[in-house]
This record gives C-alpha cells, structure tokens and sequence, in this order.
C-alpha cells in the first residue's frame, strides 16, 4: 500500500501529542519495531486494516493517512479526545 508522507504523518502524530514510540505501540498494539521502520520508511503498512487500527485508537480521522499532505487539522480535531493531553476548555 503506497502512501504518500506516511513516515512524515506517524512522526508529526507522535510529535503532537507528546507520544514515545512505547507509548504509540502500547496504544496501537503495533511494536515499536514497526513504528521505527515507519518512521525511516523502512516499511510501510501493508493493508488497508492498519489504517483502520491506527485511526481508531488514535481518534484520526483515516483521511489524515490517505490524504497527499500532512494536515494537521485532523490531529487537531483528534487531540479534543485523546487522553493525557492539556485542553482548551
């Protein structure tokens, strides 16, 4: 599965929401290993159900991951929901 600046958007992800790559894996169920290989395109998710894992335990939109660019309007949206994090409001 080809997409495009999925290294990119895994570490814009764990940038934003203040996430180790343990943290990511522990929250995703995917190791750590496979998040380091991500992130150095090393490999890239191999089917269209990883989109569906990381989105859902995420709170991302899947769009953000299919989408040509890194928007991070999706990670905005997703960061009212996603535990630990400080909130406006």
């Amino acid at each position: 599965m080809k997409l495009k600046l999925f290294p990119e958007k895994i570490i814009t992800i764990r940038d934003t929401f203040f996430l180790t790559r343990k943290e990511l894996a522990a929250i995703t169920g995917f190791s750590e290993k496979t998040i380091f290989n991500w992130e150095h395109k090393k490999r890239e998710p191999q089917n269209h159900q990883t989109l569906v894992i990381l989105s859902s335990s995420l709170h991302i939109d899947i769009a953000y991951f299919l989408a040509e660019t890194v928007d991070e309007k999706y990670l905005f949206q997703a960061s009212r929901n996603f535990p630990g994090l400080p909130h406006d409001g």
